[in-house]
Protein backbone atom coordinates (compact mmCIF):
# COMPACT_ATOMS: atom_id res chain seq x y z
CA UNK A 1 0.00 0.00 0.00
CA UNK A 2 1.09 3.48 -1.36
CA UNK A 3 1.92 6.31 1.36
CA UNK A 4 -1.03 8.14 -0.29
CA UNK A 5 -3.49 5.06 0.46
CA UNK A 6 -5.81 4.00 2.85
CA UNK A 7 -8.31 1.08 3.43
CA UNK A 8 -11.54 1.53 3.73
CA UNK A 9 -13.45 0.61 7.05
CA UNK A 10 -16.69 -0.59 5.22
CA UNK A 11 -15.34 -2.86 2.37
CA UNK A 12 -11.69 -3.26 3.17
CA UNK A 13 -10.75 -1.85 -0.37
CA UNK A 14 -7.70 0.09 -0.90
CA UNK A 15 -8.49 3.91 -1.66
CA UNK A 16 -6.64 7.13 -2.20
CA UNK A 17 -6.14 8.73 1.47
CA UNK A 18 -8.05 12.20 0.63
CA UNK A 19 -11.13 10.24 -1.08
CA UNK A 20 -14.52 11.53 0.21
CA UNK A 21 -16.53 8.61 -1.28
CA UNK A 22 -15.26 4.99 -1.15
CA UNK A 23 -15.14 4.22 -5.02
CA UNK A 24 -15.72 0.32 -4.27
CA UNK A 25 -18.96 0.72 -1.69
CA UNK A 26 -19.89 4.44 -1.88
CA UNK A 27 -19.02 4.85 1.52
CA UNK A 28 -18.56 8.41 2.73
CA UNK A 29 -16.21 9.79 5.05
CA UNK A 30 -16.90 12.77 7.54
CA UNK A 31 -13.59 14.75 6.30
CA UNK A 32 -12.44 15.87 3.25
CA UNK A 33 -8.72 15.36 3.70
CA UNK A 34 -7.90 12.11 5.37
CA UNK A 35 -4.23 12.61 5.44
CA UNK A 36 -3.01 8.85 5.89
CA UNK A 37 -5.35 8.35 9.29
CA UNK A 38 -7.79 5.99 9.41
CA UNK A 39 -11.25 7.51 8.30
CA UNK A 40 -13.72 8.33 11.15
CA UNK A 41 -16.56 5.83 10.72
CA UNK A 42 -20.39 7.70 10.63
CA UNK A 43 -23.61 6.36 11.71
CA UNK A 44 -26.23 5.15 8.37
CA UNK A 45 -28.99 7.26 7.40
CA UNK A 46 -31.57 6.05 5.45
CA UNK A 47 -30.36 5.95 1.56
CA UNK A 48 -26.22 5.87 2.54
CA UNK A 49 -23.87 6.61 4.91
CA UNK A 50 -24.61 9.34 7.55
CA UNK A 51 -23.48 13.02 6.57
CA UNK A 52 -21.16 15.22 8.71
CA UNK A 53 -24.40 16.89 9.90
CA UNK A 54 -26.08 13.54 11.66
CA UNK A 55 -22.53 12.76 13.34
CA UNK A 56 -22.86 16.24 14.74
CA UNK A 57 -26.86 15.59 15.63
CA UNK A 58 -26.28 11.88 17.33
CA UNK A 59 -23.25 13.52 18.79
CA UNK A 60 -20.72 11.32 16.74
CA UNK A 61 -21.80 8.02 19.33
CA UNK A 62 -24.23 5.47 17.83
CA UNK A 63 -25.51 5.37 21.54
CA UNK A 64 -28.20 8.12 20.53
CA UNK A 65 -28.94 6.12 17.56
CA UNK A 66 -29.76 2.76 19.86
CA UNK A 67 -31.66 4.76 22.61
CA UNK A 68 -33.88 6.59 19.76
CA UNK A 69 -34.46 3.34 18.40
CA UNK A 70 -35.26 1.70 21.37
CA UNK A 71 -38.05 4.25 22.26
CA UNK A 72 -39.34 3.76 18.81
CA UNK A 73 -39.60 -0.01 19.57
CA UNK A 74 -40.89 0.69 22.70
CA UNK A 75 -43.56 2.64 21.34
CA UNK A 76 -44.78 0.38 18.75
CA UNK A 77 -44.87 -2.46 21.25
CA UNK A 78 -47.04 -0.70 23.40
CA UNK A 79 -49.35 0.42 20.50
CA UNK A 80 -49.77 -3.01 19.66
CA UNK A 81 -50.48 -4.38 23.54
CA UNK A 82 -52.82 -1.84 23.59
CA UNK A 83 -55.22 -2.58 20.28
CA UNK A 84 -54.37 -6.60 20.86
CA UNK A 85 -57.39 -6.62 23.20
CA UNK A 86 -60.98 -7.33 22.81
CA UNK A 87 -63.38 -6.23 20.70
CA UNK A 88 -64.89 -4.77 24.08
CA UNK A 89 -62.05 -3.73 25.76
CA UNK A 90 -61.47 -1.33 22.69
CA UNK A 91 -64.94 -0.06 22.05
CA UNK A 92 -64.72 0.47 26.51
CA UNK A 93 -61.18 2.72 25.52
CA UNK A 94 -62.89 4.18 22.42
CA UNK A 95 -65.80 5.46 24.15
CA UNK A 96 -63.75 6.51 27.38
CA UNK A 97 -61.27 8.71 24.85
CA UNK A 98 -64.41 10.53 23.32
CA UNK A 99 -65.52 11.16 26.60
CA UNK A 100 -62.50 12.91 28.05
CA UNK A 101 -62.30 14.48 24.78
CA UNK A 102 -65.51 16.35 25.10
CA UNK A 103 -65.10 16.71 28.87
CA UNK A 104 -62.14 19.28 27.75
CA UNK A 105 -63.85 20.76 25.07
CA UNK A 106 -66.65 22.03 27.47
CA UNK A 107 -64.15 22.88 29.90
CA UNK A 108 -62.11 25.15 27.02
CA UNK A 109 -65.59 26.07 26.00
CA UNK A 110 -66.77 27.67 29.29
CA UNK A 111 -62.99 29.12 29.68
CA UNK A 112 -63.68 30.65 26.94
CA UNK A 113 -67.25 31.93 27.67
CA UNK A 114 -65.87 33.61 30.91
CA UNK A 115 -63.34 35.71 29.16
CA UNK A 116 -65.65 36.10 26.38
CA UNK A 117 -68.35 37.20 28.91
CA UNK A 118 -65.71 39.60 31.42
CA UNK A 119 -65.16 41.36 27.84
CA UNK A 120 -68.74 41.70 27.25
CA UNK A 121 -69.69 43.08 30.90
CA UNK A 122 -67.33 45.82 30.42
CA UNK A 123 -69.42 47.01 27.39
CA UNK A 124 -72.71 46.60 29.72
CA UNK A 125 -74.64 44.11 27.90
CA UNK A 126 -77.07 42.52 30.47
CA UNK A 127 -80.43 40.10 30.03
CA UNK A 128 -83.45 41.83 30.12
CA UNK A 129 -85.03 38.51 30.93
CA UNK A 130 -84.14 36.18 33.83
CA UNK A 131 -81.59 33.81 33.31
CA UNK A 132 -84.62 30.92 32.96
CA UNK A 133 -85.77 32.74 30.04
CA UNK A 134 -82.56 33.51 28.60
CA UNK A 135 -81.55 29.84 27.62
CA UNK A 136 -85.32 29.25 26.17
CA UNK A 137 -85.22 32.28 24.12
CA UNK A 138 -81.81 31.25 23.17
CA UNK A 139 -83.06 27.74 22.63
CA UNK A 140 -85.41 28.60 20.19
CA UNK A 141 -84.15 31.05 18.12
CA UNK A 142 -80.95 29.05 17.47
CA UNK A 143 -83.58 26.50 16.58
CA UNK A 144 -85.44 29.14 14.17
CA UNK A 145 -82.32 30.04 12.80
CA UNK A 146 -80.72 26.60 12.07
CA UNK A 147 -83.97 24.95 10.88
CA UNK A 148 -83.93 22.28 14.03
CA UNK A 149 -86.16 21.32 16.93
CA UNK A 150 -85.34 23.11 19.80
CA UNK A 151 -85.57 20.10 21.90
CA UNK A 152 -81.97 18.93 20.40
CA UNK A 153 -80.75 22.69 21.60
CA UNK A 154 -78.32 22.02 24.39
CA UNK A 155 -77.18 24.32 26.72
CA UNK A 156 -73.23 24.22 27.22
CA UNK A 157 -73.12 27.06 30.02
CA UNK A 158 -74.50 30.63 30.73
CA UNK A 159 -72.30 33.05 32.16
CA UNK A 160 -72.36 36.87 31.87
CA UNK A 161 -75.41 36.85 30.33
CA UNK A 162 -74.33 34.63 27.11
CA UNK A 163 -75.85 31.34 26.38
CA UNK A 164 -73.31 28.70 24.57
CA UNK A 165 -75.78 26.46 22.85
CA UNK A 166 -74.57 22.63 20.91
CA UNK A 167 -76.19 20.77 19.13
CA UNK A 168 -75.62 17.63 17.04
CA UNK A 169 -77.02 18.06 13.34
CA UNK A 170 -79.37 14.49 12.86
CA UNK A 171 -78.54 14.10 9.11
CA UNK A 172 -74.48 14.18 9.65
CA UNK A 173 -74.02 14.11 13.38
CA UNK A 174 -71.71 17.07 13.49
CA UNK A 175 -71.30 19.22 16.83
CA UNK A 176 -72.10 23.04 16.22
CA UNK A 177 -71.75 25.84 18.55
CA UNK A 178 -73.08 28.79 18.59
CA UNK A 179 -73.55 32.04 21.54
CA UNK A 180 -76.42 33.40 22.41
CA UNK A 181 -77.44 37.07 24.00
CA UNK A 182 -80.59 39.57 24.05
CA UNK A 183 -80.42 43.58 23.83
CA UNK A 184 -83.41 44.36 24.17
CA UNK A 185 -86.44 42.09 22.05
CA UNK A 186 -83.31 41.23 19.93
CA UNK A 187 -81.43 38.54 20.00
CA UNK A 188 -77.85 38.47 19.53
CA UNK A 189 -75.37 35.30 18.24
CA UNK A 190 -72.31 34.20 17.07
CA UNK A 191 -71.13 30.98 15.84
CA UNK A 192 -68.02 29.48 17.84
CA UNK A 193 -65.60 26.82 15.97
CA UNK A 194 -67.16 26.80 12.82
CA UNK A 195 -65.88 25.62 9.49
CA UNK A 196 -62.74 24.48 10.88
CA UNK A 197 -62.02 27.81 12.97
CA UNK A 198 -60.82 27.95 16.39
CA UNK A 199 -63.00 30.41 18.62
CA UNK A 200 -66.13 32.76 18.37
CA UNK A 201 -66.93 34.33 15.56
CA UNK A 202 -68.45 37.82 15.17
CA UNK A 203 -71.90 38.96 16.85
CA UNK A 204 -74.41 39.86 14.07
CA UNK A 205 -74.72 43.49 14.38
CA UNK A 206 -74.25 44.40 11.08
CA UNK A 207 -77.06 46.38 9.24
CA UNK A 208 -76.75 43.97 6.41
CA UNK A 209 -77.00 41.34 8.80
CA UNK A 210 -80.36 39.52 9.42
CA UNK A 211 -82.29 40.88 12.81
CA UNK A 212 -83.62 38.51 15.32
CA UNK A 213 -85.98 38.93 17.87
CA UNK A 214 -88.31 37.58 20.71
CA UNK A 215 -91.37 37.83 22.69
CA UNK A 216 -92.33 35.51 25.03
CA UNK A 217 -95.65 34.76 26.38
CA UNK A 218 -95.66 31.86 29.07
CA UNK A 219 -94.22 28.47 27.31
CA UNK A 220 -94.21 30.14 24.40
CA UNK A 221 -91.23 31.99 22.65
CA UNK A 222 -91.98 33.78 19.03
CA UNK A 223 -89.05 34.15 16.85
CA UNK A 224 -89.12 36.93 13.99
CA UNK A 225 -86.34 36.85 11.57
CA UNK A 226 -85.89 40.31 9.35
CA UNK A 227 -83.56 39.81 6.48
CA UNK A 228 -81.34 42.41 5.19
CA UNK A 229 -83.74 41.82 2.09
CA UNK A 230 -86.87 43.06 3.70
CA UNK A 231 -88.29 39.49 4.39
CA UNK A 232 -89.71 38.50 7.28
CA UNK A 233 -90.43 34.74 8.56
CA UNK A 234 -91.20 33.82 12.71
CA UNK A 235 -92.57 30.94 14.33
CA UNK A 236 -93.98 30.04 17.40
CA UNK A 237 -91.53 27.32 19.40
CA UNK A 238 -93.33 25.32 23.37
CA UNK A 239 -89.73 25.61 25.35
CA UNK A 240 -90.15 24.17 28.50
CA UNK A 241 -88.00 26.66 31.28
Amino acid sequence: MNADETTCPDCAETIKAAAKVCKHCGYRFQSTALEGKEPEPTLPTEGGAATAEDNAKWGGNPVGALIFGGLAVAFIVAAVIKFSSGPMEQAQSINESVEAAMNASNAADAAMNDAMAAADAAMNIKASVSSADLVRVCRAAVAHMMGKSPSIMKVVSNRGGIVRIQYKRPDDGTIWKDDCRLEGQRVMWRSVDAFGASGAGRWRNDPNDEVITYSIDGSTIRIGQKYSDGAYDAADYTVAG
